[in-house]
């Protein structure tokens, strides 16, 4: 906690570093008295540990022009509440014009994709084979790694950043991660029926870019703003 500002650290930065004159720092507890310029959904509240606003060139996770918007929100292990974060996170995509033509389906599959992976796979460190037993082995496992002091304890972080031309997701678990080139392609015929990979597979055909750190913890994904239909002209 920095000047009662909470943050989480996760590898060279947090939120705290930024150094934007504009920046606006804020306890969870604190959100919804942000100015309105750092309003978040309020769906989301309960999940933020910092918000703000500062101009491009800040160091932040992508290089663009203008005013860029910033968040951080931190998840534990509890896969219901998934859908509940991605509902907000669609919110301010619509809010920032991201979305502009009312479908949100790829990008909300995309996101939930990543999300159930980082605190199934990544925290947990439960094995999608398990769902070819055919049982209830894959849930179980998940319910008892939740309770475990091993993997319980561990955080889903997700930095936000929207600017005028995309929204960028970063999110990171604290889990062991894997070796991306491992993951089997899910369209060989030889794996048509198993379901490893199926989740990066249309992470990447939903996203415009889908990359993961060497570790194999973090996936950033990006989603740029859509583009208006242009109007027919008068003759």
């Amino acid at each position: 906690m920095v000047d009662g500002v909470t943050t989480i650290r996760e590898g060279s930065r947090t939120f705290a570093d930024l150094t934007c004159p504009s920046e606006v720092r804020v306890h969870s507890s604190e959100v919804e008295n942000c100015d309105i310029g750092c309003e978040l959904p309020a769906i989301l509240h309960a999940f933020a540990v910092s918000v703000g606003e500062c101009s491009s060139g800040d160091g932040g996770m992508s290089e663009t022009n203008g005013a860029v918007r910033r968040f951080k929100l931190v998840l534990d292990n509890d896969k219901s509440k998934v859908s509940e974060v991605v509902d907000g996170l669609l919110e301010e995509c619509v809010k920032q014009k991201i979305l502009i033509d009312g479908d949100d389906f790829k990008v909300r599959v995309a996101l939930e994709e990543a999300l159930l992976n980082a605190i199934i796979h990544g925290n947990l460190e439960v094995s999608s084979t398990l769902r070819e037993q055919g049982d209830d082995s894959y849930e179980q496992a998940i319910s008892e790694r939740q309770q475990s002091p091993a993997f319980r304890d561990r955080k889903v972080t997700i930095d936000c950043e929207f600017c005028s031309e995309k929204a960028t997701f970063q999110i990171q678990d604290q889990g062991k991660g894997f070796d991306v080139s491992d993951i089997p392609d899910p369209t060989d015929p030889d794996y048509l029926d198993r379901p490893c990979g199926r989740g990066l597979l249309l992470m990447r055909a939903f996203m415009d870019e889908v990359v993961y750190n060497d570790r194999g913890n973090c996936v950033t994904l990006v989603k740029k703003a859509d583009t208006p239909n242009d109007e027919p002209s008068g003759s």
